[in-house]
């Protein structure tokens, strides 16, 4: 922690309920302190957090009043990021800029807790594994990405190979079900195949929740009502302006 940043005493907090609340026990909500002028500072003296966004997690773990960030499900992570934009920077609003698909013009549309599109979940999925039955699935964790890293350098496999990676993540949230490494030596063994792995994938995807970036708005040209993606990098939560 950067002792640099005062500590606040009764630091004023906003709290939310989380998409997928109901999938931890004993928490009734997520108090998260509002943001002050050092912590904004902290953020932004961050080179490049969409480059290093580890450490960027540290800074936004230290916000968090009741809960440790890591132990909350990476589908999460979205919703906590909007709820701090939308909240501590209410002032500077998100403007998004869509192309109309009808009739090719520009529109520029403000995004609010209104026009959240979100998901919730209260189970875990299941896959049918084809040597060993049913099993259960934990969700990815935001701490994850730090455990496969680990992983891999202990394997001597480069930590920058996506197939080594997802690999590693299909074994990890098998984790409620054998170890880490009891799981990784099915899969060498050929106990957990190449269709498993696509079973576990399809699972997260399928049964994947939080903010779903879409937005839904009628064209200011030709009235139409249209649907279309988006999407906020980390430095799109934190404008570089306090006013």
């Amino acid at each position: 922690m950067n002792t640099n940043i005062p500590i606040v005493p009764n630091q004023e907090y906003f709290e939310i309920e989380l998409p997928g609340l109901k999938l931890y026990e004993g928490l009734d909500s997520l108090q998260i302190k509002k943001i002050t002028p050092f912590i904004h500072k902290r953020i932004l003296s961050l080179a490049n957090i969409e480059a290093d966004p580890l450490k960027f997690l540290d800074v936004l773990n230290d916000l968090i009043i009741n809960y440790d960030l890591n132990e909350l499900n990476l589908d999460e992570l979205s919703y906590i990021l909007y709820q701090i934009r939308l909240t501590c920077y209410s002032m500077i609003p998100v403007e998004l800029r869509f192309k109309c698909p009808h009739c090719s013009q520009d529109n520029k549309v403000i995004l609010d807790a209104s026009s959240l599109d979100i998901t919730e979940q209260d189970t875990y999925p299941e896959v049918n594994l084809e040597n060993f039955g049913k099993v259960q699935l934990r969700y990815r964790k935001i701490k994850d990405d730090r455990k496969v890293d680990e992983f891999l350098k202990g394997k001597n496999l480069d930590k920058d190979d996506p197939f080594y990676r997802t690999l590693v993540v299909d074994a990890i949230v098998l984790e409620n079900w054998k170890p880490l490494e009891e799981v990784w030596s099915l899969m060498e063994q050929g106990q957990i195949t190449v269709q498993d792995t696509l079973k576990i994938e399809n699972a997260l995807i399928s049964n994947g929740y939080g903010v779903k970036q879409e937005l839904t708005y009628k064209c200011r040209h030709c009235n139409e009502e249209v649907t279309q993606a988006y999407e906020l990098s980390l430095s799109d939560y934190f404008p570089p302006a306090l006013s």
